[in-house]
């Protein structure tokens, strides 16, 4: 159905107007429902403080007359002679409190008053005879109970209340006797002040207090407000003896009016906001709709585009590689997938900023090397993917990267300061390498680590033989996962003897995996995979118990003590839980931390010297003594050897193997074990397997050794018989 444009115009006013007569109804409903809701919380308020502060004055008051009990019963004990009158009154008004004076009154006439001062007028006084007094007095005597007189003005000041207790004495004959009464004097302002009132009275409560009299029946007020009851007022009854007072409590002022005129404004302008809403809304449906495309635009955009970078994100790139997949048959396409080699440590020593505009510029930089149809795109973190589509050959891929390796490696200059970075790619070609997405990501990563295993810097085709080669390697992972979980690595031990003492001092614990399938397996086919996959932590964690439980088992038995090494991987030295484990191991198993050594290799501490010369440190601080292992045939430095808390320097086996037959390598050890002696170092000597050899080094007086001549690593069971035989026969 259609309207015309006037119409539509009064539709649309017609439902604006409407719109602002609902949301104001609405409003005001609302703000006298909320109005309703607080003037009932307000009387509830109201009702609890009256019912609560006439407890407390019923309370106090009744409280205050029972010292008129204790001194009746005074009185009746000492047979109505209460000589140390004085004394009672004084205990009682100590104990008691809140009462002005107390009064004897033998035969109705007052002949005793505690405290006097100031009340000497009343002494004499016949309260039975007393216009006031004589019928409330002689109504009490009757009914035998106590009768409280007043609230009445004092002729000193102020107000007070009486409370006559009439005593009966029982004389000879048995018979009840009326002797007199003992009367309290209680200041009202007193018996308030044991209130709150007071205090309501400062935040805006205020009070009444009334009594009708019996005679009259017309309530008498004898506390008034400070100022009217504004608004609802509430009432409590206060039961007292001979008659009730009630207490009224009000405020000075009623609930804010303006809260409701101001509601009433608030309705009226949302619902004239309301309205003109409406009215846009419906007068302008294609300009909300164009809006509404524009936005949706944005959307797509952002959904689409990496927010750093701005290259496209793996969304868009994924859906551009279905296409090139699709039509892979028609011309040939090559996808790269590439990241920037130790960009986390640039992140983690440099910086997440600078690591942001890094990849902004590396971004940049690909871009510029793109053909027209071609395409990058940012997969996460530092990693890029990028599709080249109509290539011949590899030969146009290798010029492609060649071209943008010279781009990439150029500095980047941040604050006046040069950083370089170089990249790792692994190329796809479709369709021969891939047939669809997932197999075409996942062939370009093995590409891409492979070239990173190359040691980085590289670009790698994807073939057959890497993917083989990967799932080996995975197949690997899998079993040293299972050998952990299954305990199927044991150490084994190989003597270090002192080459001057001629005896066992020690042994280094190596690592031994029995593989349920393939037997013993050597360290160097399963220790360089856990190291890339992070197994080596849990590995290494458990080679350190195993030997700290070995020490405590020697210990145990009363065998003599050794020295056991163990080695430490780079991953473990940089990791954050290695000194907590160290530290609970020793605890556990209470041995003396000279007896555990720990060897590193110089790749270990090249990784980062700084943290690891305080992780060593640390370590020395516990009593472990540290070696650095195969010394000599990397990057060795006086620099390193003086810096770190090395306590050993063990030779590398480069240099022993042909020690008795080549002058350079006795040359060499000879002046390596000479610095490192004048540096305080022990030195212990690899791989010596003969006689001449272990000569050779005690003439150059080498501490100590290690090697096939010497012994062999062996079990632990096989290791101990050996230290019951002879150790070495040289000449």
């Amino acid at each position: 159905m259609f309207f015309s444009p006037l119409k539509k115009r009064s539709f649309i006013l017609f439902i604006s107007v409407l719109t602002f007569f609902t949301v104001s109804a609405i409003g005001i409903y609302w703000a006298h429902l909320s109005q309703a809701l607080i003037e009932k919380e307000h009387d509830i308020l109201l009702n609890q403080i009256a019912i609560t502060q006439a407890s407390s004055i019923e309370r106090r008051l009744t409280l205050s007359l029972a010292a008129t009990q204790v001194i009746s019963q005074e009185v009746i004990q000492a047979h109505g002679d209460l000589s140390n009158f004085d004394r009672t009154a004084e205990n009682t008004l100590s104990s008691i409190g809140g009462i002005n004076n107390l009064q004897l009154a033998p035969d109705g006439i007052i002949t005793e008053i505690f405290p006097l001062e100031g009340n000497k007028s009343a002494i004499g006084l016949n309260i039975l005879k007393h216009p006031v007094y004589r019928e409330a007095t002689l109504h009490s005597i009757k009914n035998k109970k106590l009768m409280v007189a007043g609230p009445f003005q004092l002729v000193q000041g102020g107000i007070a209340l009486l409370g006559r207790n009439p005593v009966f004495l029982i004389d000879q004959n048995g018979q009840e006797t009326f002797w007199g009464f003992v009367s309290a004097m209680i200041y009202l302002d007193d018996l308030l002040q044991s209130t709150e009132l007071y205090r309501l009275a400062d935040q805006g409560y205020l009070f009444q207090l009334s009594r009708i009299p019996p005679e009259s029946k017309e309530a008498i007020v004898f506390v008034e407000p400070i100022k009217a009851f504004v608004g609802s007022t509430v009432t409590a009854p206060i039961m007292i003896p001979s008659g009730n007072w009630t207490l009224t409590i009000g405020r000075n002022q009623g609930l804010d009016t303006q809260y409701i005129t101001q509601w009433y404004l608030i309705s009226f302008l949302i619902g004239l906001l309301s309205a003109t809403f409406v009215y846009y809304l419906l007068r302008y449906p294609l300009k909300l709709q164009s809006l509404v495309d524009i936005k949706t635009a944005e959307l797509h955009k952002l959904a689409y585009t990496d927010p750093l970078t701005h290259l496209p994100n793996r969304r868009l790139l994924m859906d551009k590689m279905k296409d090139a997949v699709l039509n892979s048959h028609k011309s040939h396409t090559a996808f790269i997938y590439f990241d920037i080699d130790n960009f986390k440590r640039i992140n983690d020593s440099i910086g997440h900023d600078v690591g942001d505009y890094i990849l902004c510029c590396a971004a940049e930089r690909i871009q510029k090397n793109l053909q027209e149809n071609d395409l990058v795109g940012r997969l996460g973190g530092d990693e890029f993917g990028v599709l080249l589509h109509n290539i011949r050959d590899k030969e146009q891929v290798k010029e492609w990267l060649n071209k943008l390796n010279e781009t990439i490696k150029k500095a980047i200059i941040i604050q006046q300061k040069e950083h370089f970075i170089s990249m790792s790619f692994g190329i796809v070609l479709m369709p021969e390498d891939g047939d669809n997405i997932v197999s075409i990501v996942q062939n370009a990563d093995m590409a891409m680590y492979h070239a990173k295993h190359l040691g980085k810097d590289q670009y790698c085709f994807y073939s057959h033989s890497m993917k083989e080669k990967t799932l080996n390697r995975i197949h690997w992972e899998e079993d040293i996962q299972s050998a952990i979980h299954h305990r199927e690595f044991i150490l084994f031990y190989q003597p270090l003897f002192s080459i001057g003492k001629k005896q066992v001092i020690g042994a280094e614990a190596l690592i031994r995996w029995n593989h349920a399938d393939k037997g013993m397996v050597a360290p160097d086919q399963f220790i360089p995979i856990a190291e890339e996959t992070g197994q080596i932590l849990e590995i290494g964690y458990w080679v350190i118990r195993e030997a700290c439980d070995y020490i405590q088992s020697r210990s145990e038995r009363n065998l003599p003590p050794l020295t056991i090494q163990i080695n430490l991987s780079p991953l473990q030295l940089s990791e954050p839980h290695l000194l907590p484990y160290l530290i609970q191991c020793l605890n556990e198993t209470n041995i003396d931390p000279k007896l555990l050594g720990i060897e590193i290799t110089e790749t270990a501490l090249l990784h980062d010297i700084t943290l690891a010369s305080q992780v060593l440190n640390k370590i020395k601080a516990m009593g472990i003594g540290i070696a650095i292992d195969d010394f000599g045939i990397g990057y060795s430095s006086l620099q390193l050897l003086k810096d770190l808390p090395f306590d050993t320097l063990k030779i590398d086996r480069l240099f022993i193997s042909e020690l008795e037959k080549n002058p350079d390598d006795q040359r060499i050890v000879e002046a390596i074990i000479a610095m490192s002696h004048k540096l305080g170092l022990q030195v212990i000597a690899e791989g010596i397997e003969t006689n001449e050899q272990l000569i050779q080094l005690r003439e150059f007086q080498c501490d100590s050794g290690q090697g096939y001549y010497l012994g062999r690593p062996v079990p632990k069971s096989e290791f101990e018989k050996q230290l019951e035989q002879p150790v070495i026969n040289d000449v």
